[in-house]
């Protein structure tokens, strides 16, 4: 299961915002990834509450494992947008001889 103590933080150190984080969550559970529950409250606005599923995490991990678009040779902008930097954030989710492989690439293009 994935934690973060100040997901705030984590989340602006990536570049993602509100808007983005929002129609993400949206997207996964339309396409049936995450469950949503609701959580009502009084005087404030209610609570989203997502869990991630079996498919959810088998669909994470082959998007943390994959490949694309980690070719750039430079990054100016290393944590927005940046798909490797962006996985290696998961790197302790990710398979040691994929997380390996990935930085021996990364190695041989720069």
């Amino acid at each position: 299961m994935l934690k973060f103590s100040n997901i705030d933080k984590f989340l602006d150190e990536l570049g993602i915002n509100d808007g983005q984080l929002y129609t993400t969550l949206k997207k996964l559970d339309s396409e049936g990834l995450v469950i949503k529950d609701v959580v009502h409250q009084e005087g404030v606005p209610s609570k989203h509450k997502y869990s991630i599923i079996e498919d959810g995490k088998e669909e994470f991990k082959d998007w943390l494992e994959n490949f694309n678009e980690e070719e750039n040779k430079i990054r100016y902008n290393f944590l927005r947008k940046d798909a490797l930097i962006t996985r290696c954030a998961f790197i302790k989710h990710m398979n040691k001889k994929v997380a390996l492989r990935k930085v021996r690439k990364q190695i041989e293009i720069t």
